[in-house]
Formats: structure tokens, C-alpha cells, sequence
């Protein structure tokens, strides 16, 4: 048993001592490069929660929309400039996922309004189970399976979801 605390300890301490001189280097490395070489970070985030009670995605056996909410689901953008300028954006969106259309749709608003080419985005999904269905993703499961009023609300939602994350 004390072997094991001992291992534990140890591997606490060398993971701790790895994080410390791993920051202290992403830290100080720009510094000693000079002030040219500095790279600029800027992030945001904008809940993404509906407003009204939706089918929620990822459970292809549901038989009813959601009845509640917990908590939020959030949209976050890290972008990334390097010391000549180039950019690049992480998107991270807490969805089950996105269809094809639906990233093109938000990549094509993003380069029209920041200048950001499609080699410069990664969307990501967090593939959460307590989001809303979103658009045609996993069509077969949810949405060609909801009524009228809620593939309405779906449209809804994803038009105004669109608009929010290109905004963040």
C-alpha cells in the first residue's frame, strides 16, 4: 500500500514539475525570440441554448421533445495569430454534431465577414446527448421522424444558432 502511495506521489510530482516547465517555457519562449514573434489569442463564448423546449439529438428511440433545461450549451472560438499574421480558428460547439451543409454554411459566413479560408477553421463537436437536434444532422433518426411544428422549431433554432456563432 505504501508502494502504491509512493508511485501515486510520484507520478503527481512529475506530472506537476512537466506542467510548471511546460508553461514556463510557452511563456517565456516568445520573449527570447523577441517582440516579433509573439503570438495574439482571443476567445468567446455565447450560449447556444434554445429558447423553446426542442427534440434533443442522439437518441434515436426519444418519444417526446426535452422537458427542461440544466445547464447551458455554449459555443466557444479560440483564434490564433501567429507573428505574420496567420490565423486560425477553433470552434467548439456543444452539439451532438453538424451536418455538411450547416459547417459549409458557417465557413462561408466566417470568411465573408473575417476573411477566414476553410484550411483555417476546425469546427468541433463536443457530441453531447443534451443538445436540441440540429438541422439534417442524423436526419433519419430525428428530424424526418419529428412533426411539422417541430422541424419549424429546429429550422428556427438553427438559423439563429448560425448567426450566433459566426458573431462569437
Amino acid at each position: 500500500m505504501y508502494r502504491r502511495l509512493f508511485v501515486l506521489a510520484a507520478m503527481t510530482f512529475t506530472t506537476s514539475l512537466s506542467i510548471a516547465f511546460s508553461t514556463t517555457f510557452f511563456l517565456l519562449a516568445p520573449a527570447a525570440l523577441g517582440g516579433d514573434s509573439a503570438w495574439k489569442a482571443g476567445a468567446a463564448k455565447v450560449a447556444i441554448t434554445p429558447e423553446k423546449l426542442m427534440w434533443m439529438a442522439g437518441y434515436g428511440a426519444r418519444t417526446r421533445p426535452a422537458d427542461g433545461k440544466l445547464t447551458e450549451l455554449w459555443a466557444k472560438a479560440l483564434v490564433l495569430e501567429d507573428h505574420e499574421g496567420d490565423r486560425g480558428l477553433v470552434l467548439t460547439l456543444d452539439l451532438v454534431g453538424i451536418d455538411r451543409t450547416l459547417s459549409q454554411a458557417i465557413c462561408n459566413s466566417l470568411k465573408e465577414k473575417y476573411g477566414l479560408q476553410r484550411e483555417q477553421i476546425a469546427i468541433c463537436t463536443s457530441h453531447t446527448h443534451s443538445g436540441p437536434v440540429v438541422g439534417h444532422n442524423l436526419a433519419p433518426l430525428h428530424y424526418r421522424l419529428i412533426d411539422a411544428p417541430q422541424q419549424q422549431l429546429v429550422d428556427d433554432w438553427v438559423a439563429k444558432f448560425q448567426k450566433q456563432v459566426v458573431a462569437v
